[in-house]
């Protein structure tokens, strides 16, 4: 999907909204083996990369005395985060009996443990307050997932 997500403030001039990322695509594929009539093995994946959120310059004065991130509105949303990427697989064995469908999986979420921007937040350092209180938030890293599925 490409598109575009903008806004005209009270101030007459058009902006990106937080969320122009621009771009977001996904990549799905699957396969089941199967075993014999009644059991089988899938395997799948899927990858998903798109823009990530914008932003602008942080309004520092304001920021310190207020305690949270404050941007300077001219400029709102005029720099964007780091894009997003993520890649997950799933494998699992499935049995089909009469009356129930057994599911044992292994989910590994964020395969390549990317680090994707979440947000940004303000966190200054009391014992070094040279440093800079701008600090990336990111996303979950790798989670390998194990669950059992019953259907009936």
């Amino acid at each position: 999907s490409l598109f575009e997500s903008n806004y005209k403030g009270s101030d007459g001039i058009k902006r990106d909204t937080d969320f122009n990322g621009n771009y977001a695509t996904n990549f799905l594929a699957a396969r089941d083996f199967k075993i014999n009539d009644k059991s089988s093995i899938s395997i799948g994946t899927k990858i998903t990369a798109a823009g990530n959120k914008r932003f602008g310059p942080v309004d520092t004065a304001l920021t310190v005395s207020q305690g949270e991130i404050i941007y300077v509105d001219s400029t709102r949303n005029s720099m964007q985060l780091k894009d997003y990427f993520r890649a997950d697989l799933k494998v699992n064995y499935t049995i089909n009996k009469a009356k129930v469908t057994h599911e044992i999986g292994l989910d590994f979420v964020n395969l390549l443990g990317t680090k994707n921007i979440l947000k940004l937040t303000y966190a200054p350092d009391p014992n070094d307050p040279t440093a800079n209180s701008i600090r990336e938030e990111y996303q979950l890293g790798f989670l390998p997932i194990f669950y059992y599925k019953l259907d009936f």
